[in-house]
């Protein structure tokens, strides 16, 4: 990474990321944020050093990542097809990374939103560079790649100290579904996918609103599992 780049903040790094994202330079988006994630990593573990130590009402961990100033950048569009033919019915995933605010201060705090902010667009770029290439190999690795990091950013939320929001948890699981379809493990990709049948229903039960741009993507990756479950109902 340039001299130039290094010298921008953390938040402005991973949105420099974004940009390269959304203009399918994956290349350069890697080692952006390869870059960025080994930074943010030393920071933390000299902030923890130091002994800044979290509280357990720390309000930034805590909080959905949607009201502190984090949100989606659109690619193109809300939900795409693989480029390429599966053996069975493509589908949908979120190809849209996340940016980060600008003006927030670098501390243990906003550091470990960060680091997954980061961790899950460097995901998301694998993810996107591997259904791009043209090379059988190299669609292989990436995508394996891309899991491996979307499992990371999974198991950074399931210790409940960070709230994402329903909406980027569906998100995270829909994408990881549909790398474990196109990698041809179907009973995998349709657990991913009855997580988020599970998350649709937990909402409707709770008589709460889903307010998410890539729900109607979400409904399409469930509906096969909704019509197989009435089909063995009836039968």
């Amino acid at each position: 990474m340039n001299g130039q780049l290094q010298d921008l903040s953390p938040f402005l790094q991973n949105n420099h990321a974004v940009v390269q994202i959304r203009e399918a330079n994956y290349d350069r988006a890697v080692q952006v944020l390869r870059s960025t994630l080994a930074a943010l990593s030393a920071f933390m573990r000299n902030s923890f050093d130091d002994s800044e130590d979290f509280t357990e009402d720390d309000s930034f961990v805590h909080l959905d990542l949607s009201k502190s100033g984090v949100r989606f950048s659109s690619c193109n569009s809300t939900m795409t097809l693989p480029p390429y033919e599966c053996e069975q019915v493509p589908k949908h995933f979120v190809p849209s990374p996340l940016e980060a605010p600008n003006n927030l201060p670098l501390n243990t705090r906003t550091g470990e939103v960060l680091s997954y902010i980061v961790m899950y667009n460097l995901a998301l770029t694998w993810h996107l560079w591997g259904l791009s290439t043209s090379k059988v190999e190299d669609k292989e690795s990436f995508l394996l790649k891309a899991l491996n990091l979307y499992r990371l950013a999974h198991g950074v939320i399931s210790g409940g100290r960070m709230n994402v929001g329903l909406c980027h948890y569906m998100t995270l699981v829909c994408n990881t579904g549909h790398i474990h379809f196109c990698l041809g493990s179907a009973e995998k990709a349709n657990a991913c996918f009855q997580l988020l049948l599970k998350s649709l229903m937990f909402v409707v039960d709770q008589g709460r609103q889903c307010v998410c741009e890539f729900l109607d993507g979400f409904i399409c990756n469930i509906v096969p599992l909704v019509l197989e479950e009435r089909g063995a109902a009836a039968a």
